[in-house]
């Protein structure tokens, strides 16, 4: 009977010590997934919300890890114009911008809410932008960069981008349309189809950081007098890559820190007073980007500017043509001899281009030797170009020969881009080259103001259809499961299994 007595005991101290060793083991992982838990909301947003998709949206391209860690010599702030403050930071943005100062501690990221920090905006322009806008500030300058300027839509088949105000406009015309014929549904269909979003992030960013820590940018002047305003797209284009881009009413009055004065499509002749300030000017080492449309005629004044420089119209100013089918727009149905593929000139003006530059409806220039001026045909047709004149008939045989529609001309400090294309800087103009026109004239703007502020080329990343995200607080769910309520599950389940070892 003792024995049987001493057998239980026996039993009972080593169920005893098995089932504390249990609670003790389980109570260490509790205590570790707890400070686990502790030190795991210390991370950076980045890491506690990484990508779960299969795209690399919101990533950082290599290029731009290269820059921020080789390139980037001063602090950068990234101020995110968020509202909610960080309760509404659950977003792809704040985590893309999280990225940023997690590659480098001269990036640093603050959430703005314009709620609780109304005083703000007053060192920025004085009004809100939209919801996760981006403000890029350096102890130099600052840029803002909307919600909008992130993202683009792309049309293969088109091969034209679209802002989402742009597509959102192209849409609703769809609707109007549809709602007056049905027909445009499948139309509307096949566009929507077709265009894909597009974010730009990555390159908007890096190029802001790159401007704002420039030591000087060049400031470019739009004279829109007698002038159209520049094509929207190609002055964004500029701003990326680190020009500042002002306005100028009276080309009377050009101010002295015009490092660029740009005349798009002039729509009416100088003044002698004008051309006379634009003479001055050019004598003082002023640097001139000039388009003109054939539409005009020749202008005198203005032309008697140009002439200074061997630069002028041709004697009748009408539409180029080119002769040769290799150099030309066409397709199946039609021709278009006058949608010119450009034979580009070697020059610093040129750059590394190798693509394609389109002239739709260009008319010639004439250069004269001129002393003291250099001169270089830098647009030109193949030698099967020709004129077609107004005030001829259709029998009149036209007169082959290689036609200039772009010019450059220096003299000392002086340097004059005579583009008699108009149309060839305009955003329709740049698609049908597949981004070729935007591209020379960028790099013919570098020349142009002896600027060494490129931009940083970083592609932009396809948004994916259909796109798994996690929100921040399903994030919070599956780790209060994952981190809490299953170590405490087990810890229960291991009391109760040693109580009702005890029982027995």
């Amino acid at each position: 009977m003792q024995h049987e007595t001493n057998t239980k005991q026996t039993l009972f101290s080593g169920a005893r010590r098995d089932g504390m060793i249990t609670v003790g083991w389980v109570l260490l992982l509790l205590t570790v997934a707890i400070l686990i838990n502790s030190l795991v909301g210390l991370l950076p947003a980045h890491i506690l919300k990484p990508d779960v998709t299969n795209s690399n949206t919101f990533r950082l391209s290599s290029t731009t890890v290269n820059w921020l860690q080789d390139d980037l010599q001063e602090p950068v702030t990234l101020y995110l114009i968020c509202e909610g403050g960080s309760a509404g930071t659950e977003n792809e943005i704040f985590l893309f911008l999280s990225r940023f100062a997690a590659v480098t501690d001269k990036v640093t990221l603050e959430v703005i809410d314009p709620a609780v920090s109304p005083e703000f905006i007053a060192a920025y322009g004085g009004e809100w932008p939209e919801n996760l806008s981006v403000i890029v500030q350096s102890s130099k300058r600052y840029k803002l960069l909307t919600n909008s300027d992130l993202y683009y839509y792309y049309n293969e088949e088109l091969s034209m981008t679209f802002t989402p105000t742009e597509y959102q406009a192209y849409c609703n015309q769809f609707m109007e349309l549809i709602q007056q014929n049905a027909d445009y549904q499948s139309v509307y269909l096949s566009f929507v189809e077709g265009t894909t979003p597009m974010f730009d992030g990555d390159s908007k960013v890096t190029n802001a950081m790159h401007f704002v820590t420039l030591d000087k940018i060049s400031v470019l002047y739009t004279y829109t007098g007698k002038a159209t305003a520049l094509d929207t797209k190609l002055e964004a284009n500029l701003l990326l890559n680190g020009y500042e881009m002002k306005t100028l009413l009276s080309i009377q009055s050009i101010p002295s820190d015009c490092d660029l004065l740009m005349i798009h499509t002039i729509s009416s002749d100088l003044t002698e007073a004008e051309a006379a300030a634009l003479k001055a000017y050019l004598g003082r080492g002023g640097k001139l980007f000039l388009t003109t449309h054939y539409q005009l005629g020749a202008l005198p004044n203005l032309g008697s500017v140009l002439s200074t420089y061997g630069m002028s119209y041709a004697e009748k100013t009408n539409l180029v043509y080119e002769g040769n089918t290799d150099y030309f727009l066409s397709d199946s149905s039609y021709s278009y001899p006058y949608y010119i593929l450009a034979h580009v000139a070697r020059h610093e003006a040129t750059g590394n281009f190798d693509g394609s530059f389109v002239a739709p409806f260009a008319h010639a220039i004439t250069l004269t030797e001129t002393n003291g001026v250099t001169l270089t045909p830098w647009l030109y047709t193949s030698e099967s170009g020709y004129q077609v004149y107004a005030d001829t008939t259709s029998e009149t045989k036209p007169e082959y020969g290689t036609q200039v529609f772009g010019a450059l001309a220096e003299s000392g400090d002086t340097k004059i881009l005579w583009l008699a294309c108009a149309s060839a800087a305009t955003s329709d103009g740049n698609s049908m080259a597949s981004g070729g026109n935007f591209s020379l004239l960028l790099s013919a703007v570098q020349w142009l103001s002896g600027s060494n502020n490129a931009g940083i080329a970083i592609d932009s990343a396809t948004i994916p259809s259909g796109s798994i995200s996690v929100t921040v607080g399903q994030f919070a769910l599956w780790a209060v499961v994952i981190v809490l309520l299953l170590p405490l599950g087990t810890l229960v389940a291991g009391i109760l299994v040693w109580y009702s070892r005890k029982r027995r």
